[in-house]
């Protein structure tokens, strides 16, 4: 089957003519929190071992917590996406139908500041002042059926987005085996996957035998054969995970475009092209007028150097340059119309082109050289493209080996030389899938963009070095004492983008700027210092007793000298117990001003972050003890 070449399209270029003819799933999100708030959900948990999680926190608050997280992580990172979150159970109602136990605490709409604060007025007895749970609500479950219906409506009046429910509950069984009921309830599942809604479940327990198979595994299966697979198999405790879970689950990979994989002339595939990291930047501002804060608009106009007549209609010229504006200094001034450019720039129909396949050897760490992009089968214009990937993705496993290809990602793009490798698909402990089986496409360097290591005799030297093997265990002890046995990036957010929104939701809601932003970057002082004999046998062994490794510096004037610590900053800083602070970790209370008022009195240097002060500060107490 041969392609137009428009699948090749760039997402910028062609999203709403592409999303008008039904080839681009949305790029919005709309999800709608269901939360059971009947009296068992206000019972303690009990946890003790999940971070973030206090045993007397109550099921219902440990849902809200997660929920309250997603709110931040969707301001941040997906601000267009539309939240909501729906009670049901409740003594209150709120909700435009009338619909008894269901109050609508957040409309679907895009989370903000005042969202994540009104999320916080319900800890505690807030929850039970302003909604109240109801006991006799879930009489054979009346209450979880009027609350699909009201996460229909919401998602029904969203404009074309991916849909999803989430529901937090601890029944196993809201219906109570009535029949009735429960055939009324799959119906309503059944209006909400004809919205091309998922629903997913996190139950609210600690046990590891919370019962899917009387209700929740056959409801919200979509198959016969996963209907079958959930009467049958036990639920993994996703509890310890359901942070991190709901978190990932949170951001779907979502297409970038649309492209064909060719073989040949005659025949082609039609795929789909995700990017899989998305860096998260800072919020960009708006200028706004000061008097009604009215959003400022800026008009470019062109005038004719003579007459000083506006000019409807310019012919673009451009010309080689370099950077800033500069003519290249080889390529002697050219002036060449725009349509003239585009077509020196065009160098071929948009999409990939299989060239061969090589050995999976032939590929090495450092030839990516940028994000890789993750290829899935796509059907929406040929019937069959999944089972002829399937075969590919088969082989290219079992064969080990690559696929070589080039990529023109749209009209205007230039050439790409790409490989394509197969991964298979991997799942978590909990069931939890981890990496999606597919084909990852790896962007490979050209010639031009390789650089080799310097090897001139004059600068390494032209003896071999070799380490000896006592060198080597010193060097295997010292990583064995430094193991981050936990290390999970989605455990780790930028605390770059967290003090900035921080400091923005603070300002936003009139509330006083946070001093610290959990930093999950900074090394690990204590545990830094328990491994110190490890790195230190280490140097020892390959630098000498006592060499750091630092060699001579290049000190300014003074620099050496000894400083003698101030006697009237030695009388101020006797009114702050620094020592007992240091115990507790609460250094960072203290402002840059008192804790360089320490090292002022103790002949430390004050210059550096606050972090590097604090540093300083503690290795200093811990000397003097």
């Amino acid at each position: 089957m041969e392609f137009d070449g428009d699948e090749g399209e760039g997402l910028e270029e062609r999203q709403d003519e592409y999303s008008a003819q039904g080839w681009l799933p949305p790029l919005k999100e709309c999800i709608v929190f269901l939360v059971d708030a009947q009296p068992y959900m206000l019972e303690a948990s009990g946890v003790s071992d999940l971070a973030g999680f206090s045993p007397s926190d109550s099921w219902l608050e440990i849902a809200l917590k997660v929920i309250r997280g997603l709110y931040k992580q969707h301001i941040i990172s997906s601000p267009a996406d539309s939240l909501a979150v729906v009670f049901y159970g409740t003594k209150e109602v709120k909700n435009d139908s009338g619909l008894d136990n269901v109050y609508i605490y957040q409309e679907l709409q895009p989370p903000t500041a005042q969202d994540v604060r009104d999320i916080d007025e319900l800890f505690g007895s807030g929850f039970k002042d302003k909604i109240g749970s109801n006991k006799d609500a879930d009489s054979g479950g009346e209450s979880v059926l009027n609350a699909l219906w009201v996460a229909h409506t919401l998602l029904s009046k969203a404009p074309r987005a991916v849909k999803r429910v989430t529901i937090f509950t601890q029944s196993t069984d809201p219906t109570r085996d009535n029949a009735t009921k429960r055939q009324q309830v799959q119906m309503r599942v059944e209006q909400m996957r004809s919205l091309q809604a998922e629903l997913e479940l996190y139950p609210m327990q600690l046990d590891e035998d919370f019962d899917y198979e009387p209700f929740w595994g056959k409801l919200l299966a979509t198959t016969a054969e996963e209907a079958e697979e959930a009467s049958l198999a036990e639920l993994p405790n996703r509890l310890q995970a359901l942070d991190v879970t709901v978190r990932q689950r949170a951001y779907r990979r979502r297409v970038l475009c649309h492209s064909s994989l060719r073989f040949s002339d005659s025949f082609a595939l039609e795929v789909s092209i995700y990017a899989l990291l998305q860096p998260a930047v800072k919020s960009s501002h708006q200028w706004v007028t000061k008097k009604d804060l009215a959003p400022l608009k800026t008009d470019t106009t062109l005038l004719c150097h003579d007459t000083g007549e506006m000019l409807t209609e310019v012919p673009k010229l451009s010309f080689p340059k370099v950077g800033e504006g500069k003519p290249h200094p080889r390529i002697p001034p050219l002036l060449i119309a725009k349509d003239d450019m585009d077509a020196v720039k065009r160098s071929g129909a948009p999409g990939l082109q299989v060239l061969g396949f090589a050995p999976r050897t032939a590929l090495q760490d450092y030839h990516q050289i940028r994000n890789s992009s993750f290829l899935y089968p796509s059907e929406r214009q040929q019937n069959g493209a999944t089972t002829a990937f399937v075969a590919l993705h088969q082989v290219l496993l079992d064969e080990d080996c690559i696929a070589l290809a080039s990529f023109i990602r749209n009209r205007s793009a230039e050439p790409q030389r790409v490989a394509l490798v197969a991964q298979q698909e991997l799942r978590d402990s909990y069931g939890n899938q981890i990496e999606p089986p597919g084909i990852n496409l790896i962007y490979l360097p050209y010639s031009d963009d390789i650089r080799s290591p310097e090897t001139d005799p004059s600068f390494v030297g032209s003896t071999a070095v070799h380490a000896s093997q006592e060198q080597i265990q010193l060097a295997q002890d010292m990583m064995s004492s430094l193991q981050l046995p936990d290390f999970n990036c989605y455990d780790i957010p930028n605390p770059v983008l967290q003090r900035h929104f921080e400091a923005l939701e603070a300002l936003a809601l009139e509330e006083p700027v946070p001093n610290e932003i959990p930093d999950d970057v900074k090394p690990d002082v204590e545990g830094m210092r328990s491994a110190s004999e490890a790195v230190l046998a280490f140097r020892d062994a390959v630098l000498g007793p006592g060499n750091d490794g630092a060699g001579p510096t290049k000190k300014s004037a003074g620099a050496g000298a000894k400083r003698k610590p101030d006697a009237a900053a030695e009388a101020a800083a006797a009114d702050i117990n620094y020592k007992e602070l240091a115990q507790t970790g609460e250094l960072g209370t203290l402002t840059v001003p008192d804790l360089k008022l320490y090292c002022a009195a103790n002949g430390l240097v004050k210059t550096g972050k606050k972090a590097d002060i604090i540093t300083r500060i503690e290795e200093h107490l811990q000397k003097s003890n």
